[in-house]
């Protein structure tokens, strides 16, 4: 199994973690760092053609992202 799995795991977590805190007053730092990262999460959508032009997910889109095959040697 290649580990790079944990880069969406880990941070899958830890986006649900600030989505449920994104209204809690922060201080000015970390309220930059929240607008940053609603801004880059914006951008991966648009720049990868995961919304349409109304804003809406295109989950065939995202269905077709590529997958890596469990069977395959991560040894290369």
């Amino acid at each position: 199994m290649n580990m790079s799995y944990c880069r969406f795991e880990n941070t899958l977590s830890d986006l649900r973690d600030c989505a449920r805190y994104i209204r809690t007053p922060i201080s000015q730092e970390e309220a930059v760092a929240r607008r940053k990262l609603i801004e880059e999460c914006y951008d991966i959508l648009q720049t990868y053609c995961l919304v349409d032009s109304e804003g809406e997910l295109e989950t065939e889109m995202i269905a077709e992202l590529p997958v890596e095959d469990e069977d395959e040697d991560d040894s290369a």
